[in-house]
């Protein structure tokens, strides 16, 4: 009898030893550990919040600009790291060992990474930037000559990610996300032909519309993704008449909230929509209706406070005739107190880490001399080397440093460096949000 027992008792341990090698094979193949780290050039802030599917699955304390995790089970796929108001794309895979290096500048951060799936993310990253630049091609009235332009863009960026693919031999859950950034990209060129072509339509030409997919959580990150969403309404609100561009919004809003059946991309879409909208049209941004439409849809709490202080800065400057004061400094250190002038000027506003830009604004001033306006060039980096970039022999630019941009953008609503202010000349506000 007790040989019996023994015997039994012994199935049933090795039974039990099986079943947990089992459970602990899948438990392996289904997910792995990785480490993410990184560092950051401003040291103000002191936590990244790591997003997967836009929920916060975990913290990483920020200590004298350095993070970093050893993750025992992390699933493969799209995560993205959130830093204040500002959010990072980053791809995860088996056994990554990934260092993520953030240099925040307003308007104009950059990302870099090293380490073990560094080459994929770079990659992921070059393809956005070049698909950003794609977008400014011009869109040609006739049909058939533009679909070989957007055809031929298409096939380009195609064959740059095949060759990449085969060069760097990535996962299948990576190789979802290049296909979706070229695609959306080429989609939206199609659906805005539409808004601006008179050409007709073979009854097929919206049939890339099956191949897209409204509710994709995990693509609400990429612009690519979001601006094809935006386009899509822009081109469904086309059917309709409107009294005004507020009401054009609205309906926007409402197809938004019909179509999408997924909490995340509705508020992302929407926010997008709304700052887009408010800092875009400045003039236009006390619709009741409209904001109310936007709580309504979007149920996000920090992305309504991020829209509603918008809105405050923009009424802010539109109900006053004087500048509220910040503080800036002229090259010789001295504070400027007032802008008052012999003739009217521009603030406009620059950084080191967009020379193209600025380069821009001092040959459009070089070549409208004639209209005799006096130029305020507000240099928003809170660095000593800007006064390199600059040109002492500019007789009707006066430059200027703020060492503190957070102060600029919420008492001047400077939401992006395309912003100027047309003063009198006795230096009150003729329009706090001039087009130049």
């Amino acid at each position: 009898m007790k040989i019996f027992c023994s015997k039994y008792l012994i199935f049933f341990i090795g039974l039990a030893l099986l079943i947990s090698c089992k459970k602990e094979t899948q438990k392996t193949a289904n997910n792995f550990s990785a480490f993410l780290g990184g560092t950051l050039n401003d040291t103000l802030y002191k936590h990244v919040f790591l997003l997967k599917n836009d929920k916060i699955i975990d913290t990483l304390p920020i200590n004298n600009g350095v993070f970093g995790k050893k993750f025992d089970l992390l699933n493969a796929g799209l995560y993205a790291l959130k830093i204040n108001k500002d959010v990072y794309t980053v791809f995860i895979d088996k056994n990554d060992s990934l260092n993520i290096h953030l240099n925040k500048h307003p308007f104009q951060s950059t990302i870099s990474f090293t380490g073990k799936g560094s080459e994929k993310n770079v990659f992921l990253k070059q393809l956005e930037d070049t698909l950003k630049m794609d977008c400014n091609f011009i869109y040609q009235k006739k049909r058939t000559a533009f679909k070989t332009s957007a055809d031929s863009i298409r096939d380009n960026r195609r064959a740059y990610y095949l060759r990449k693919k085969t060069e760097l031999g990535w996962s299948k859950d990576f190789d979802t996300y290049p296909q979706a950034l070229i695609d959306y990209t080429y989609f939206s060129y199609l659906e805005q032909f539409t808004l601006i072509s008179k050409d007709s339509l073979p009854n097929d030409y919206f049939s890339f519309r099956n191949k897209t997919d409204l509710n994709k959580n995990d693509l609400i990150y990429f612009n690519s993704y979001k601006n094809y969403f935006i386009t899509f309404l822009d081109v469904q609100a086309k059917k309709s008449v409107f009294k005004n561009i507020e009401e054009k919004e609205i309906l926007k809003l409402n197809i938004l909230d019909s179509i999408s059946k997924n909490e995340s991309i509705k508020n992302h879409v929407s926010a997008k929509m709304m700052y887009d909208f408010f800092v875009g049209n400045p003039k236009n941004n006390s619709n009741e209706k409209l904001v109310n439409t936007f709580k309504r849809i979007n149920t996000d709490t920090e992305q309504k406070k991020n829209i509603e202080s918008v809105q405050i800065q923009i009424d802010r400057l539109k109900k006053t005739q004087q500048l509220p004061q910040i503080k800036l400094t002229t090259i010789d250190g001295n504070t400027v107190t007032s802008f008052k002038n012999s003739a009217p000027s521009i603030i406009f506003f620059w950084s080191v880490h967009n020379i193209p830009f600025y380069n821009k604004m001092m040959k459009y001033i070089k070549e409208n001399t004639h209209k005799k306006i006096h130029y305020y060039a507000v240099n928003i980096d809170n660095t000593p080397n800007w006064k390199k970039y600059i040109s002492t022999n500019d007789i009707n630019v006066t430059y200027l440093q703020t060492t503190n941009f957070n102060e600029v953008a919420d008492k001047w609503g400077v939401f992006n460096l395309n912003r100027f202010i047309l003063l009198h000349p006795n230096g009150n506000i003729k329009d706090a949000f001039y087009h130049l």
